[in-house]
C-alpha cells in the first residue's frame, strides 16, 4: 500500500492480498479493506459535496484499490486528515503483520 501526498493530490494506491488467512476470513485483509473503502467513501462523499476540483479515481477490486483526489483548496485539510487516516491504519497493520502488510507513505501523507 502506497500513500502518496503532493500539494493537493491524493492517492492511495494497494495491491495483493495479505495472505493472512484463508479467502473470506483473512482479519489482516479485512482491516486493510476497511480503512480503503472508508477514505473512498469519504471521497465520493466529498465529490457529491463539491469539495473536490474535479471527479475522483475510486477503483475498489478483490486484491486491488485506487482512490485520487483533488480537493477545492478550503477543503484540503479535510481531505488531508482522510488520508492521514488511512496512514495510521495501514502504518499500524504493517507494524503488527508485518509478514503480510507493506506499508509506503511518500511526502506529507
Amino acid at each position: 500500500m502506497t500513500v502518496p501526498n503532493k500539494g493537493m493530490e491524493f492517492a492511495i494506491s494497494a495491491k495483493g492480498h495479505a495472505g493472512a488467512g484463508a479467502s473470506g476470513q483473512d482479519i489482516v485483509c479485512a482491516a486493510a479493506s476497511i480503512v480503503t473503502y472508508v477514505v473512498a467513501e469519504t471521497v465520493l462523499s466529498m465529490w457529491k459535496g463539491r469539495k473536490l476540483q474535479k471527479k475522483p479515481v475510486v477503483r475498489l477490486s478483490s486484491g486491488s484499490a485506487l482512490i485520487h483526489c483533488s480537493p477545492l483548496t478550503d477543503y484540503r485539510e479535510e481531505v488531508q486528515a482522510a488520508f492521514r487516516f488511512a496512514a495510521t491504519g495501514y502504518g499500524l497493520l504493517s507494524r503488527s503483520y508485518a509478514d503480510n502488510v507493506q506499508f509506503i507513505k511518500l511526502d506529507g501523507a
